[in-house]
């Protein structure tokens, strides 16, 4: 039986990372880009979730609540950090405080 090398394994698992943002970059794959002014100030991204409409005079899904899309990616001036959406809204209903906080978390 031959057996991979460490090398073999890293290489599978690295071409498969390539693959995917290769699928980001080509049109393969849905996402939102997002910008935050001022996260290097507040060690904080924001994250919409609610939008006040004051047309209805209510708050009313918006951002992460209703994209579309299958990643998030965030540009942090000349970083960008992509997420799966399912995973970023998992983290998003675990942390977010309903009772102070009415539209973003993270």
């Amino acid at each position: 039986m031959a057996k991979n090398s460490s090398f073999d394994i890293d290489f599978g698992y690295g071409r498969k990372g390539e693959q995917l943002v290769e699928e980001l970059l080509t049109g393969g794959r849905t996402v939102e880009v997002k910008r935050d002014r001022k996260w290097w100030i507040t060690n904080n991204i924001y994250i919409e979730t609610e939008c006040w409409y004051m047309k209805s005079g209510s708050w009313e899904p918006s951002g992460l609540s209703v994209t579309e899309a299958a990643y998030w990616a965030f540009v942090l001036e000349q970083s960008t950090f992509i997420v799966p959406t399912h995973i970023l809204k998992k983290t998003v209903e675990h942390y977010r405080d309903w009772e102070t906080d009415r539209k973003s978390v993270v």
